[in-house]
C-alpha cells in the first residue's frame, strides 16, 4: 500500500469516526427533544424505558448518517450509489435500533412487543426517504452548496413529506392492532420523524466543511 493510499484510507477512518460523533449527538438531542414533545402532550416520565429509546434513537442515528455519509463524502459517489446506500442503511438502522431496544428491553425484564408488520412497512417508507435525501445529498455536493440553509430545507422538505406518511402508516397499523396511539405519542413520532433528517443533512454539511478546512490546513 503506498503512503497515498495510507493517506486516504486514514482520511476515510477519520471522516466516518466524526460522522459516528456527530450522530451520537444528533440521536441524544433528537430524543431528549421528542421526549420533551411527548410530555408536552400529556404523557408520563417513561422512567427506565427512556434508556431504551435513547439506544434506539443512537443506533438509529450512527447507521443512517454513516450510511449516508459514505455515499456522499467518504466515496464520494455518484447520485444514484449515494441513494443506493441510504436506502439500504436506513431499514438496517430502523431493524437494528428496534433489535437493540427490544433485546435491552428483556435483560432488563420489561415487557416487549411484536413489531413485525410494523418494520416492515416502515422500513420501506424510510428506504425510500433516506434514499432520495442520499443522493440529493449527493447532488447538492456535486453541485457545490456551500450554505448550511440550503442542506436544512432539505432535510425539513423530506422530513416534512415522508415523516408525515410514517406517522399516517403508524396511527393506521395502531388503530387495525387494537392499541390506538395516544396524542403524546404522535407528537413525539412527528417531532422526530421531521428533525431526524434536518440533523442528519446537518451532519453530513459540517463534516463535510470540517474535511474541507482540514484539506486547506494541509
Amino acid at each position: 500500500m503506498t503512503a497515498s493510499n495510507v493517506e486516504v484510507s486514514q482520511d476515510a477512518v477519520g471522516t466516518i469516526a466524526r460522522v459516528v460523533l456527530f450522530s451520537i449527538i444528533l440521536g441524544i438531542s433528537l430524543q431528549l427533544i421528542t421526549l420533551a414533545a411527548k410530555m408536552i402532550g400529556g404523557a408520563d416520565f417513561p422512567g427506565i424505558r427512556l434508556l431504551l429509546d435513547f439506544l434506539g434513537s443512537i443506533t438509529w442515528a450512527v447507521l443512517v448518517c454513516v450510511g449516508i455519509g459514505l455515499g456522499t463524502i467518504v466515496m464520494r459517489s455518484g447520485v444514484a450509489m449515494a441513494g443506493i446506500l441510504g436506502a439500504v442503511f436506513a431499514p438496517i438502522g430502523f431493524v437494528a435500533a428496534k433489535s437493540v431496544q427490544k433485546s435491552v428491553g428483556l435483560l432488563l425484564g420489561l415487557p416487549s412487543e411484536s413489531l413485525t408488520s410494523t418494520v416492515i412497512i416502515l422500513g420501506i417508507i424510510k428506504a425510500l426517504e433516506y434514499g432520495f435525501l442520499g443522493a440529493m445529498l449527493a447532488m447538492m455536493m456535486k453541485r457545490e452548496y456551500q450554505q448550511l440553509k440550503s442542506y436544512m430545507m432539505l432535510g425539513l422538505g423530506t422530513g416534512v413529506v415522508f415523516g408525515s406518511m410514517l406517522v399516517n402508516a403508524s396511527i393506521r397499523i395502531a388503530d387495525s392492532s387494537g392499541t390506538p396511539l395516544t396524542s403524546a405519542q404522535i407528537a413525539g413520532q412527528t417531532v422526530n420523524e421531521v428533525l431526524f433528517p434536518v440533523g442528519c443533512a446537518i451532519v453530513i454539511y459540517v463534516i463535510q466543511f470540517m474535511g474541507n478546512r482540514i484539506s486547506v490546513v494541509k
